[in-house]
């Protein structure tokens, strides 16, 4: 049976004789904040969780709103306390740029999100030297493991004390200019494991291009880099290696793309932007290829902002590291805007802006449609670098259609190829691409190693392979 008001105050007389020793509260004003251990009477008030509660009924150790039919009705919120209790002493707390930099690079140190009435803030580098000062900048001139430490004194002469790890360590040479990349290419993509029999220098030469895009860089899940996010096919431990170098050593070079329509990104691996940098530069050093194409088809605000935060902090160690951004667009320009505005905030040198030109279901894939897209997307880069000036917001563009049947809408032929090349030709655009070499040959229907439209074998290559300016 449910209890009722009237039974339990019954219960409750037969209690209060064993109870003399017990605390007990009258109604006030401003009640006193609920206590386990006091006696509640009918009308006592109390402050819990920001609300005033009126007991109904005697009452200890029950919880102000815990039950329905409990001894406590809720009268009304809380007032705000007009005289908050001040802290108790200062709270140091340090904001660090870089933990983990390279010797003689400069650190800030930030102590801004400490709280208190302060006067001083002391500094311990851990390598023998300190500063004084909220914000304070240092250079640690040897690789090793640093503790520093901050110090704040109040103006009551009270002390507070933070510290943070700073690991500095030599970072790899950059890569030599070796296999650099044309201010005008074509480098279709290759995705690494539709063909694997076939090497990017095999392609290159039925191709007759030595750039390529090569798809696609994932992560595992524990924040290893690999080959469509297998972890059979890490990075550095596969015989892809190998395959790059021989197109180097020949002259090419490859862009290393991260992402792709479909598998984990490598940042949702991360929540440290900095570990992320680590990875990203790993996968620069194992392939000697300073190159980074971002594809992303699925763009999550966290992801895209952690992930380009980690890529400003890369070009900020390796200035000579070149990110391009493959993005998915509308006839009328880049559809995923917030990747790019993104990049531009967190300070992202952006080599290119390729867009993806395909899959219009609603509208073909032509080259007049094509050519639309890069002058959409021309307007939209002249409003987010107003002091670029025309020729170098073109160098920015790269275009890449899906060659032949699309998954959606009408195909891309031939012909739209040899249009798009003379376009790109009169504006000095910086990049031609197309989703996929191993797809530029004749064959029926959709699929990974068949454009599906009439063609010669690598026609739509030969009509793009004329743009690179060697």
């Amino acid at each position: 049976m449910k209890p009722t008001r009237r039974t339990l105050l019954r219960t409750v007389s037969t209690l209060t004789a064993g109870l003399a020793g017990a605390t007990t509260v009258s109604a006030t004003e401003s009640p006193p904040q609920w206590d386990p251990d006091t006696v509640y009477t009918d009308g006592d008030r109390v402050g819990y969780d920001g609300v005033i509660w009126e007991a109904q009924w005697w009452t200890r150790g029950n919880e102000p709103g815990a039950s329905e039919w409990g001894p406590w009705e809720r009268i009304e919120d809380a007032p705000d306390d007009p005289d908050p209790e001040p802290p108790e002493g200062p709270t140091a707390s340090i904001v660090v740029s870089d933990a983990a930099p390279e010797p003689g690079q400069t650190v800030e140190f930030d102590a801004g999100e400490s709280a208190g009435d302060l006067t001083s803030f002391g500094w311990d580098f851990g390598d023998g030297t300190g500063a004084t000062g909220a914000v304070v900048s240092h250079a640690f001139e040897t690789a090793g493991e640093y503790t520093v430490e901050l110090t704040v004194t109040d103006a009551a002469g009270a002390t507070d004390a933070d510290s943070v790890s700073v690991s500095v360590e030599e970072h790899a040479s950059p890569p030599g200019d070796t296999g650099a990349i044309p201010d005008s290419v074509f480098a279709p993509y290759h995705h690494m494991n539709t063909d694997p029999t076939t090497a990017p220098a095999e392609w290159a030469d039925l191709a007759g291009t030595n750039y390529f895009h090569l798809a696609f860089v994932l992560g595992t899940g524990d924040g290893t880099p690999a080959w469509d996010g297998n972890p059979n096919q890490a990075v550095g431990e596969t015989s892809f290696g190998d395959e790059i170098r021989d197109l180097q050593a020949r002259g090419g070079q490859a862009i290393i793309s991260f992402g792709g329509a479909t598998g984990n990104y490598l940042a949702s691996d991360y929540d440290d932007p900095h570990a992320l940098a680590d990875a990203f530069e790993s996968v620069v050093d194992e392939y000697d290829c300073p190159y980074i194409d971002i594809d992303d088809e699925a763009p999550n605000g966290s992801v895209v902002d952690l992930r380009n935060e980690a890529l400003s902090i890369l070009q900020d160690r390796r200035p000579d590291v070149h990110v391009g951004y493959t993005v998915r667009t509308r006839v009328t320009g880049i559809a995923d805007t917030e990747i790019i505005t993104n990049a531009i905030d967190n300070g992202v040198e952006i080599e290119y802006v390729n867009l993806m030109t395909m899959n219009w279901g609603w509208v073909r894939t032509s080259a007049e449609n094509c050519i639309q897209c890069a002058e959409g997307a021309h307007d939209q880069l002249q409003e987010w670098f107003p002091d670029k000036s025309d020729a170098e917001l073109y160098d920015m563009i790269g275009i890449t259609p899906m060659i032949g049947v699309q998954n959606s809408g009408e195909p891309f032929y031939p012909d739209d190829a040899a249009e798009v090349r003379s376009y790109a030709e009169e504006h000095d655009i910086g990049l031609l691409s197309f989703w996929s070499i191993e797809r530029d040959n004749p064959g029926n229907g959709l699929d990974s190693e068949h454009s599906g439209v009439d063609q010669e074998p690598f026609e739509f290559s030969e009509n793009f392979n004329g743009f690179t300016a060697e």
